[in-house]
């Protein structure tokens, strides 16, 4: 690595440290992963080849630029190098605005959302690799800290240490990523597809707005259970209405109810941000009119015509997925609400069992109560025709008695 000279170190990755750099030809500038493979496992050394692979394909404005790689055998050491962000990482902004006590202004969240958007659109619908078009890629591990600034802070989205190729399956299972920014289906380990990294971006978004992560606690299992249930806390009124909706939608617990890039990349105030609906300016008066060669025009044409149709296929293949998706919801609810009701007719039907078996249970008792009231009826009756009968027949006794006496 002689064609680089050292300077400081400016953090670390997901497999070493990262350090500042100058080409020693032009003097520019770039940040170089160092990573020594001696001391990684098997899977740490198939994930940096992973990682390698995915920046090689990925060339977009708001990626961070993948340029070359150095392997020195000799000292077991893997150089990449990459574009240098002179901004730093988004955590690092965002833990100085919180100790400044300073928030970031809705426009700057607008646009910085905006590019990150761009960004995640490139990396899921493959738009334009190194040498054509890329299968979607899945970051998995979007945070404020793989979030670079370059020095207009223009935002960058780097670090796809943990990334995976999505190879014509739309899920993955491995469970990865940072806790804080982890979507409901991540947590409970069940198959997720792009919808989680827009999850995530929706966690920095939020963060960005309250210089707090949306869900925390004390433990893993609340921290879990709270985004699971996905309520998160209002903004504050510095902070527009139409931007926290916009973040909800991110954050809908369902992934299937999540938009995705080519929809969220629709918004008016993101097609603001990038300049989509600004009408080019007129020609100068004094301006020569342009005449157009017939080869080129027709070339262009084609080629809008194809990029129509390209983008209408993304579209009806979104419109698809989300209407199979609103189908095995609907599906879903049918079978719950059917389950429902069984559960209630059985319930029902017990508790009518169970009311039935008391009214019996009633009656009879209160046949043997009037039975008995019968038998004490009876009893008396005959207790008061037995006391004149032996009334008399004592009185008789009496003056008989008396009569024996006085003759004697």
């Amino acid at each position: 690595m002689d064609l680089y000279e050292p300077l400081n170190v400016i953090g670390s990755g997901s497999f070493g440290v990262i350090r500042k750099v100058r080409r020693k030809s032009d003097g520019k500038i770039f940040a170089r992963k160092e990573i020594d493979y001696r001391k990684m496992s098997e899977r740490e050394r198939k994930q940096l080849v992973a990682e390698v692979n995915i920046l090689r394909e990925l060339r977009h404005p708001y990626i961070v630029r993948y340029f070359e790689r150095h392997i020195d055998r000799e000292n077991s050491m893997i150089y990449i190098i990459m574009e240098y962000c002179e901004g730093g990482d988004l955590a690092a902004v965002v833990r100085k605005a919180k100790k400044l006590g300073k928030r970031f202004s809705e426009d700057q969240i607008w646009n910085l959302l905006a590019q990150l958007l761009l960004a995640l659109h490139e990396c899921h619908h493959g738009a334009s690799g190194k040498s054509g078009p890329h299968p979607p890629i899945l970051h998995r591990d979007i945070k404020p800290d793989n979030v670079f600034l370059d020095s207009q802070n223009n935002a960058k989205l780097g670090d796809f240490g943990l990334s995976r190729l999505m190879d014509g399956s739309d899920f993955a299972r491995t469970y990865v990523g940072t806790p804080f920014y982890m979507s409901p289906e991540l947590i409970s380990e069940s198959a997720y597809n792009a919808k989680s990294d827009i999850w995530a971006l929706g966690c920095v978004v939020y963060e960005l707005c309250t210089l707090e992560p949306p869900f925390q606690g004390k433990t893993q299992s609340q921290l879990a259970a709270r985004i699971q249930r996905g309520v998160i806390e209002p903004l504050s009124r510095d902070y527009s209405r139409e931007l926290f909706q916009f973040m909800r939608e991110m954050l809908r617990v369902k992934h299937e109810r999540r938009p995705c890039t080519t929809i969220l990349l629709e918004h008016p105030r993101i097609r603001q941000c990038l300049h989509l609906d600004q009408e080019p300016e007129p020609p100068a008066v004094a301006q020569l009119p342009h005449v157009p060669d017939p080869e080129e025009e027709l070339r262009q044409r084609v080629a809008a015509v194809e990029a129509a149709e390209l983008a209408l296929r993304a579209r009806e293949e979104e419109w698809r997925r989300d209407m199979a998706a609103r189908e095995d919801y609907f599906n879903s609810s049918m079978l719950e609400q059917k389950a429902l009701v069984d559960k209630l007719k059985q319930t029902e039907q017990s508790l009518l069992h169970t009311v039935r078996v008391r009214d019996m249970e009633l009656a009879r008792k209160e046949a043997e109560l009037n039975e008995v009231k019968t038998l004490l009826q009876r009893a008396q009756q005959s207790q008061n025709n037995v006391s004149p009968a032996l009334s008399r027949r004592t009185s008789r006794t009496l003056l008989n008695d008396r009569a024996t006496y006085n003759k004697e």
